[in-house]
């Protein structure tokens, strides 16, 4: 089953300008009447030009929402799933292996460190999950796989969802209360079913 791609939310948003814009232009205009226009001419000047007001309204909510649209269409979707998904080795961590350990997934991924985001792969095997980050000088994450082990999926913090749909949200690798990974992928999903799935509690964790 395909993606959901990340849009705009065209109708919300659409609505709310047009609503923000005829508020805006309705009291602009009292205020002008107020000074200007006698008090007995005030309401039959309001039900002839409101029409008016609402279509301009519209006209500018439309203009904004189809220029968010296609800067969200054109320029934010593929820098958002390229971010996700940056070009790594495929061989990576490869040497790193035990002579037992054999890699049975693998998966551009960015991983959220105290110094941001670091790119690279994330592999899990039949004995641990490892992620090898794509500088040479960076240190590797290695979590043995265990029954205290799981995995869930957050909502990115900081992407307004009224605004935007289908925004990807991040997975968070739980070992214990004091101990978690925080990545970003293409595919959440799919590596959320590297693990087993459990009801947890909050974390007190920068996402």
């Amino acid at each position: 089953m395909p993606k959901p791609y990340i849009e705009l939310n065209a109708k919300t948003l659409f609505w709310r300008l047009s609503l923000i814009f005829f508020l805006v232009i309705e009291f602009r205009t009292w205020g002008r009447l107020r000074r200007r226009v006698r008090q007995a001419h005030r309401l039959i000047f309001f039900l002839v030009y409101t029409p008016l007001f609402y279509l301009r309204a519209l006209f500018l909510a439309g203009v904004i929402t189809l220029v968010l649209w296609l800067f969200i269409r054109y320029v934010v979707r593929p820098m958002a799933l390229s971010w996700r998904a940056p070009r790594t080795d495929d061989s990576a961590g490869l040497f790193h292996l035990q002579p037992r350990e054999t890699i049975l997934a693998t998966i551009p991924a960015q991983w959220r460190t105290e110094w941001g985001w670091r790119a690279g792969t994330l592999l899990r095997t039949n004995e641990r999950l490892r992620f090898f980050p794509e500088a040479w000088d960076a240190e590797p994450l290695t979590l043995e796989l265990s029954r205290d082990l799981f995995a869930r999926l957050v909502p990115t913090p900081w992407v307004p969802h009224w605004l935007v749909r289908n925004w990807p949200p991040r997975l968070v690798v739980q070992t214990n209360r004091d101990e978690s990974a925080v990545f970003a992928v293409a595919d959440p999903e799919a590596v959320l079913s590297w693990f087993p799935v459990k009801d947890l509690e909050p974390l007190d964790i920068t996402l």
